[in-house]
């Protein structure tokens, strides 16, 4: 893992492909539904292929994107 910031309790890094369960739970939760909207995400695999192919080239293309911050006491 790249963390890119890292504190006493947290750590803040680059969005993997691993993340795929997270993204899938976040992205039908009822507030993304409610307030940013439906990505039709609705399997592991449509989660993991976002990641991959809408949200990492953002890192590529302009030197920033989506983070996961992490508790270092749920690690």
């Amino acid at each position: 893992m790249n963390y890119i910031l890292e504190t006493e309790r947290l750590m803040l890094r680059e969005i993997y492909p691993k993340d795929a369960p997270f993204v899938l739970e976040l992205m039908n939760s009822d507030g993304w539904l409610t307030y940013i909207g439906d990505r039709k995400i609705v399997t592991l695999e449509a989660a993991e292929a976002y990641i991959v192919n809408i949200y990492m080239p953002f890192y590529t293309t302009y030197g920033f994107g989506p983070y996961v911050l992490e508790l270092k006491t749920t690690k």
